[in-house]
């Protein structure tokens, strides 16, 4: 085979091969058309950015689960500081707050003219919430995935290496029926 000038166009490649046919020596050209591929083999930023996060530390469905269950208790939290005594002893002064660490929600009852609702205090108050339940949700990730903290029993189920197990019985039927039919 002899080989002749490689040419190359900016949309893909294409090479000129030449062929002696046996008695009449006469060389026929013979073109290849080699496609260029513009993304083969590249891959995106995000692709590169998740593998290289750990699965362990990727939030779950448990993190909403979380959030949610810390406003709530925040919430509790503040019905129990509930100022009731003050109340029935005749205090019209007493203010009823909600939120932890920051009050976002503020009720007077004297009648002030303050807003009730701090919008900046309850954004900081999510976000600080969203970090723990994010950190919640980690520490419980790491927990539940490691193999220290199963029992012998439960490694056994998900064992890391799969090994060959024999066919039990039905397979066997199973594999004599087919091989009978496939005779017939």
């Amino acid at each position: 085979m002899k080989k002749k000038d490689t040419t190359k166009s900016t949309n893909s490649k294409e090479v000129d091969d030449t062929r002696n046919i046996g008695v009449l020596n006469k060389e026929v050209p013979k073109k290849t058309h080699l496609p260029s591929y513009q993304y083969a083999g590249k891959e995106s930023v995000t692709d590169s950015i998740a593998e290289a996060i750990p699965p362990q530390i990727i939030p779950t469905k448990r993190t909403g689960s979380i959030f949610a269950g810390m406003f709530i208790i925040v919430l509790i939290i503040a019905i129990f500081q509930f100022p009731i005594s003050s109340i029935l002893a005749g205090k019209i002064d007493v203010a009823i707050q909600i939120g932890y660490p920051i009050m976002f929600l503020e009720f007077q009852l004297s009648g002030s003219q303050e807003s009730v609702f701090k919008l900046g205090m309850l954004l900081i108050d999510l976000l600080i919430y969203l970090i723990i339940a994010y950190a919640i949700d980690v520490v419980l990730n790491l927990f539940l995935k490691k193999p220290i903290i199963q029992s012998e029993e439960d490694q056994k189920k998900r064992p890391a290496i799969f090994k060959n197990r024999k066919p039990n019985i039905a397979e066997k039927a199973v594999e004599k029926i087919a091989e009978k039919k496939q005779l017939k």
